[in-house]
């Protein structure tokens, strides 16, 4: 087995002392972490080796250091023990990293015991081989993203590791060729660990090379070859490759070489590849792939915006937001984006901190807009893919003021606020829905239709008042919406004359939908008081609002249709029990005595209705 990307993130930021001293310290809590560093020669414990405690947590990453006691005993005591907060544990041995345990507090516990081994030291690379290669490619925009995977396998119990100090006259434990004409080397997280040197094209790994299977990673990028339809690829491979696979995004083509033969389908990272391989090849060893570049057009409006999702979790000092932009491409081929041309933009908040994004389908690239935000550039293939954002924005007093805006139509806007008992939100744009309830959170639910470009969404969270106190807020935002709906309602009829206008004009589809919204705002509303969330006054009050509306709405949708259930019945004729209730305008059955929504009496309110 090669060493997990835990394994891999913590040798990478041993190996460079002063990425690690860059993060603060780790999260604070009742918890702690116990261990040993020991030899796994003799498992004898190892005294005065420098042991590393490395948090991954929502707030950023965090570094603790101690060192061990004579029996080889080490502690982090007073660290969190929130399940968000995974622990990496490694130590410094003779000038070595060696990764030690993942650790996560289970629920319920505050001690984590944890062990630590180190080995020897060796110079020699006779017991490192090289297991596989594996090649990605992407295609990026104008050109092409080589990812180069080396797995290699130390089968000796010693640590391979040549100091820098001893490598004019050392062997490498590897010695790889970049394709001719790549640039922008760079490694995972950043950064290129003190075993790794590059020269051009030329690439020489130093260790450490722990006894097992590790992987080293890279990636850089080649130019478009001018002829789409065909390029060739020169590759050089380690002494004593053993196996190679190509794995091909959807975007990038095809390729061709002497003993590549197809495999199955590759996932990777939650993306998906067609994979080639081919057994061992001779020490020194080159291969000439020819690549085929998919057909890609410039036509960035096949690309849609399905729905965007929200997600914000709110407290004292920030609000956290998590956003997932949902993608189609129409068409039959790939299409193409650039810095000039970019396939999507999104505008974000000027005051967000801590960025962070990661793209999946497709060789999508996000990029610094010129224009502020992001810019989606790269290749798209045809079908569905998503974006995936994640900011923060500093608070610094309550309500909290947000608003959000979009570069292109976004049909469906979800947003999901995490609730902590004590939020109250209000929005003119956004309709409120059921609570989404999961195993230990409850989130407020909005969402809003048809959100334009470059339109701003506004939401304001508040705090919860004291029991009995009088939301006036709430009030005002109640107010503020039926005055927008019923302007909208009196103007959009007078716009043009009613033979020209379409049916969508007369109101009568958004009418229903928003009636339907105020139905469901009725029964959060009473949700809410039976919460204690606001006052009996308050609830009466705007209970009555919303039901008067909701009927509003209802006689506008049966007067545009024509005559309908608000005629009176024909003399003699049996009176028939509503379809809506004259109370609050809420849909319901013939056989029905009571709304089902309000309580009042269904034949009594169709008739009032009826003579109304």
């Amino acid at each position: 087995m090669t060493r997990s990307l835990g394994a891999a993130l913590l040798l990478a930021l041993l190996a460079t002392a002063s990425s690690a001293q860059q993060a603060g310290d780790v999260p604070s809590g009742p918890g702690s972490v116990r261990g040993q560093v020991v030899h796994r020669g003799d498992g004898a414990g190892v005294a005065g080796v420098d042991v590393v405690l490395y948090a991954l947590s929502p707030d950023g990453p965090g570094v603790r250091r101690t060192r061990s006691d004579e029996q080889g005993s080490f502690r982090f005591e007073g660290i969190s023990t929130g399940p968000e907060v995974t622990y990496l544990l490694g130590a410094r041995y003779r000038g070595v990293p060696f990764a030690g345990t993942r650790v996560r507090f289970q629920p319920g516990t505050d001690q984590v015991d944890a062990r630590i081994e180190v080995t020897d030291l060796t110079r020699s690379p006779g017991s490192v081989r090289v297991q596989d290669v594996t090649l990605q490619l992407h295609r990026i925009g104008r050109g092409l993203r080589v990812v180069e995977t080396i797995a290699l396998r130390n089968d000796g119990e010693r640590t391979y590791y040549v100091p820098a100090s001893a490598r004019p006259d050392g062997e490498a434990a590897l010695r790889a060729r970049l394709i001719e004409g790549a640039t922008d080397f760079s490694m995972p997280l950043g950064v290129i660990p003190e075993g790794v040197e590059q020269q051009g094209t030329r690439i020489r790994f130093w260790g450490p090379v722990h006894p097992g299977s590790q992987e080293i990673s890279w990636s850089y990028r080649l130019p478009e070859p001018a002829d789409a339809t065909g390029s060739t690829l020169r590759l050089r491979f380690p002494t004593g490759t053993a196996h190679l696979t190509v794995l091909l995004s959807a975007a990038a083509g095809s390729v061709q070489g002497p003993g590549l033969q197809p495999a199955p389908d590759r996932t990777v990272e939650g993306r998906s590849y067609r994979a080639l391989e081919r057994g061992p090849l001779a020490p020194g060893a080159r291969l000439d792939l020819s690549l085929a570049l998919t057909p890609a057009r410039v036509d960035p409006g096949a690309l849609h915006v399905t729905d965007v999702q929200l997600v914000l979790q709110v407290d004292d000092a920030a609000v956290e937001v998590t956003e997932t932009h949902n993608l189609e491409v129409k068409g039959d081929t790939a299409i193409q984006g650039t810095q000039q041309q970019p396939l999507l933009r999104i505008p974000l908040p000027e005051e967000l901190r801590d960025l962070r994004f990661a793209d999946q389908g497709g060789d999508l690239e996000l990029i610094p807009d010129p224009h502020g935000g992001l810019a989606a550039v790269g290749i798209a293939p045809p079908g569905k893919l998503r974006v995936d954002l994640a900011y923060r924005l500093p608070v610094s007093r309550f309500p909290i003021q947000l608003a959000r805006q979009f570069g292109a139509k976004v049909p469906l806007l979800s947003l999901f606020v995490a609730d902590t008992g004590g939020l109250l939100l209000r929005s003119q744009r956004l309709h409120r829905r059921r609570p989404v309830r999961t195993s230990d959170l409850t989130y407020q639910h909005l969402e809003a239709f048809d959100v334009t470009p470059d339109e701003s969404v506004p939401l304001e969270i508040g705090v919860q008042e004291a029991p009995g106190a009088t939301p006036a807020w709430i009030r005002r935002a109640v107010e503020a919406a039926l005055a927008l709906a019923v302007l909208g309602l009196l103007v959009s009829p007078l716009s043009r004359p009613e033979a020209d206008r379409p049916p969508s004009a007369l109101g009568i589809p958004a009418a229903r939908r928003e009636r339907e919204a105020l139905y469901q705002s009725i029964r959060d509303l009473d949700e809410d008081f039976e919460m204690g969330k606001i006052s009996p006054a308050d609830h009466e009050s705007l209970r009555g609002e919303l039901r008067a509306r909701a009927l509003s709405l209802l006689r506008a949708e049966r007067a545009a249709s024509g005559p309908g259930p608000l005629e009176p019945p024909a003399p003699g004729a049996p009176e028939p029990g509503p379809a809506h209730c004259a109370g609050c305008g809420a849909p319901a059955q013939t056989e029905h005595r009571f709304c089902p929504h309000c309580g009042a009496a269904l034949h009594e309110s169709g008739r009032a209705a009826r003579s109304g």
